[in-house]
C-alpha cells in the first residue's frame, strides 16, 4: 500500500533467507467470486488443506517417502516425511548448512483434516541428515487460518523461531483485521 511503512521506518526486504529481520508478512485473501455465496471458515480451510497436503514434500527426493506423525510442539501436531534423504552433493556445496531438506505441516487439530490452523515450516533437520540443535529457527513458516469477520483467508509468514507464539500471533492478527470491519455496505 502506498505510504505504509514499518512502524520504526525500516525498509529491509520482507523475506530474506540469508539475513534475519524481525518482520512478519500477512496476506489476506478474500474469497473468489465463485466461492462468495458459500464462504465459511471450514470450507476455506478444507480447500487450503487439500492444496497444502497435495504440495507437501513433492519433488523427486520425497515423492515416494511415507508421511508420518512427528513430535508435537507448541500445542500443534505435525506430520512430515518419515526420514531425511541425504543430499549426496551436500559436502561439495559451499553454503552450509543450507535450507532444510523438506517441510513439516503443523496443525491444531487431531488431524490436518479437522484443523482450523495449518502451518508449514522447514524441517528440524539439515540436508546431511543431522538434526539441527536449534531446529532450524531461521527457516520461514507459513501460517494459514480463516478469518470469519472479513470472510477471508489469512497467510502469515514469520521465522520458525517465533512458531511457539503462533496462538498470540494469530489472535493479534485477527484483532487487527476485526478493526477494519464496518457495517457500511458498498454504495452507501
Amino acid at each position: 500500500l502506498p505510504g505504509v511503512m514499518p512502524h520504526d521506518q525500516r525498509t529491509p526486504p520482507v523475506q530474506d533467507r540469508v539475513r534475519e529481520y524481525d518482520l512478519m508478512t500477512a496476506q489476506v485473501e478474500p474469497p473468489a467470486l465463485s466461492f462468495v455465496s458459500a464462504w465459511t471458515p471450514e470450507e476455506w480451510m478444507r480447500r487450503r488443506r487439500n492444496s497444502l497436503l497435495r504440495n507437501l514434500n513433492i519433488g523427486p527426493k520425497y515423492r515416494d517417502i511415507q508421511t508420518v506423525n512427528k513430535e508435537p510442539r507448541f500445542g500443534l501436531n505435525r506430520i512430515g516425511p518419515e526420514r531425511v534423504v541425504v543430499d549426496p552433493n551436500y559436502d561439495k556445496e559451499p553454503l552450509k548448512p543450507g535450507p532444510p531438506p523438506y517441510y513439516d505441516l503443523w496443525f491444531d487439530g487431531d488431524t490436518p483434516e479437522t484443523s482450523m490452523v495449518i502451518v508449514i515450516c522447514g524441517s528440524d533437520f539439515l540436508r546431511n541428515g543431522e538434526r539441527d540443535p536449534d531446529d532450524n529457527p531461521l527457516t520461514l513458516c507459513e501460517h494459514e487460518f480463516a478469518h470469519a469477520g472479513l470472510n477471508s483467508g489469512v497467510r502469515l509468514v514469520y521465522w520458525k523461531k517465533n512458531l511457539s507464539h503462533w496462538r498470540d500471533t494469530q489472535a493479534r492478527t485477527a484483532a487487527l483485521l476485526d478493526s477494519f470491519k464496518t457495517n457500511l455496505k458498498p454504495g452507501n
